[in-house]
C-alpha cells in the first residue's frame, strides 16, 4: 500500500510539472494577442496610388486624384475582400473622408454589394502642416535644422503646423475602441500604420517601420496581422 508521504511527494511533483507547463504556454503565446482581443476584426486598406504618390509628394490632408494604377489597385483590393468575406457578409465599410480614400471605397463598394461606405474623420491622414504638397528634398532644403538627426519615419510628426504623434494616436485609439463589429476600413499610409501598431501593441519604431502597400488588405484579428494579397 502506498504510504501517505509517497502520495504527497507525487502530488507536489505533479503540481510543479503543471505549473511549469502553464508557464511555458504563457511564454509561447504571442504578446500581441492580449492587445488584439478587445477589438473586432478589421480589414484595413490603404487608398490606391495617387498623382502625388507618383511624384513622391507629402499629401497629408491635401489631396490628389487616383492614377490609373491606383484605380486598378482598388479593384484588386475589392476582389481580395470579396474572396475573404464571401456572399451574405455583414461587414461595415468605413472610409477616410479625403477624396482619394472615398474614391477607393467607392470602387470597393462596386464589388461588395450591400456595403455603403460611411465617411469617418478618424480614418483621415495625418495633417502635415506646411509640408503638404512638398517632396522630401524640398522639405530637407527648407528646414535643415529642424530635421537634423530626425529619422525619416519621424519626419511626418515634425512638420510645422502639423499633427503630432500623440494626437494622431489618440484619434486612432478612440476609433478602435468605438468599433462594435467587423469593419472594412479605407485609410492612409501613416494612419494605417498607427492602426496596426495599436492593434498589435507595437512600440513606436516598429509601428512606423510597417509597410504600407496599396494593393493588399491587412486582416487584423485573432490570428494577428495577416497581409492578404491576390492569389
Amino acid at each position: 500500500m502506498t504510504s501517505r508521504c509517497a502520495i504527497m511527494r507525487r502530488m507536489k511533483l505533479s503540481s510543479r510539472l503543471i505549473g511549469k507547463s502553464l508557464r511555458l504556454r504563457r511564454r509561447a503565446r504571442p504578446a500581441s494577442l492580449a492587445v488584439m482581443a478587445p477589438f473586432p476584426d478589421i480589414y484595413l486598406v490603404r487608398h490606391g496610388e495617387t498623382q502625388w504618390n507618383l511624384e513622391k509628394r507629402f499629401q497629408g490632408m491635401r489631396d490628389s486624384p487616383l492614377t490609373a494604377t491606383g484605380r486598378a489597385q482598388a479593384s484588386t483590393v475589392a476582389r481580395i475582400l470579396a474572396r475573404e468575406l464571401g456572399d451574405g457578409h455583414r461587414t461595415a465599410l468605413q472610409t477616410s473622408p479625403l477624396p482619394r480614400a472615398v474614391e477607393t471605397a467607392a470602387i470597393i463598394h462596386g464589388t461588395l454589394a450591400g456595403l455603403p461606405p460611411a465617411p469617418v474623420p478618424a480614418l483621415r491622414e495625418l495633417h502635415l502642416g506646411l509640408w503638404e504638397g512638398l517632396r522630401r528634398a524640398e522639405i530637407k532644403a527648407g528646414w535643415p535644422a529642424l530635421l537634423a538627426g530626425v529619422p525619416k519615419a519621424e519626419w511626418y510628426f515634425a512638420a510645422p503646423g502639423g499633427e503630432g504623434y500623440d494626437a494622431a494616436l489618440a484619434r486612432v485609439e478612440a476609433w478602435l475602441h468605438g468599433l462594435t463589429g467587423p469593419v472594412v476600413a479605407v485609410s492612409h499610409s501613416v494612419t494605417g500604420r498607427l492602426i496596426r501598431g495599436l492593434y498589435a501593441g507595437l512600440p513606436r519604431p516598429a509601428t512606423l517601420a510597417l509597410p504600407a502597400p496599396q494593393d493588399s488588405v491587412w486582416h487584423l484579428g485573432r490570428h494577428g496581422m495577416v497581409e492578404l494579397g491576390e492569389a
